[in-house]
């Protein structure tokens, strides 16, 4: 990879990080606000919403770079902290699977990086 592609998909995984970050901050002020029981139950969507959003542009954003660059990770950060306001929007068994999926997930995206090849 050259200096100017490196260059180019570390301001493309930092404008990722600020979204995906922007996201999980809307996410976790819409859970606050929707079990304050300001916003009713169209916070538990917005809450969900907002939070897989969070999650899928990490993801996405992390999967399209190099993986196995390790500093890459930072990428992740939001999408995993998403498991919050996610399983607590689910709720019950289905919130506490899909946290443990996420923490997989994780681990999985740490492994692959860590592989030289």
């Amino acid at each position: 990879m050259t200096d100017g592609a490196y260059a180019d998909m570390v301001r493309r995984d930092v404008r990722t990080f600020a979204v995906a970050a922007v996201f999980l901050v809307a996410a976790l002020a819409t859970m606050v606000l929707w079990l304050l029981d300001v916003l009713g139950a169209n916070g538990r969507v917005a809450t969900l919403g907002l939070g897989l959003l969070a999650f899928l542009v990490s993801f996405i954003g992390w999967a399209s770079g190099d993986r196995r660059i390790r500093d890459r990770l930072f990428v992740l950060a939001p999408g995993v902290a998403a498991a919050l306001p996610i399983a607590i929007g689910f709720g019950g068994p289905v919130g506490l699977m899909i946290s443990f999926a996420l923490a997989l997930l994780a681990t999985w995206a740490f492994v692959t990086s860590r592989r030289r090849g």
